[in-house]
């Protein structure tokens, strides 16, 4: 979250709230992707398959979301100079379309570190 509000505050945006049901939906791709060791926003056959049940599931009402994923980064200072080099993950941290995140991060059992930032605006 620091690190994302760091690169937001930089460009003259204003900052994201911290959610704690989106740190919730957050965490849960990220424990979904580090337990199949799949790197994916859709992950048919899991409990939560895409970003919209995710939502659903902690019960966050929205009006748009958004999701980044990464993998493989040792740090969140990492992680975010990474997506804001990607076109698609910046524009979802600098996007101002959303008001608040939230972010979640494991470790799969060979040692793959899954990172995840889910963007909303409540509803």
């Amino acid at each position: 979250m620091v690190q994302t509000n760091a690169q937001r505050k930089s460009l003259g945006l204003p900052v994201l709230a911290r959610n704690a049901l989106l740190m919730r939906a957050a965490q849960i791709q990220a424990d979904q992707m580090a337990a199949s060791d799949t790197f994916e926003h859709q992950l048919p056959g899991a409990a939560y398959p895409n970003l919209e049940s995710r939502i659903s599931a902690v019960h966050y009402v929205h009006s748009t979301a958004a999701e980044n994923i990464a993998e493989g980064y040792s740090s969140a200072a990492a992680v975010v100079a990474g997506w804001m080099t990607s076109p698609g993950h910046r524009a979802n941290i600098v996007s101002t379309a959303f008001t608040e995140m939230g972010a979640g991060a494991a470790t799969s059992k060979n040692g793959h570190r899954y990172h995840v930032q889910v963007f909303a605006r409540p509803r």
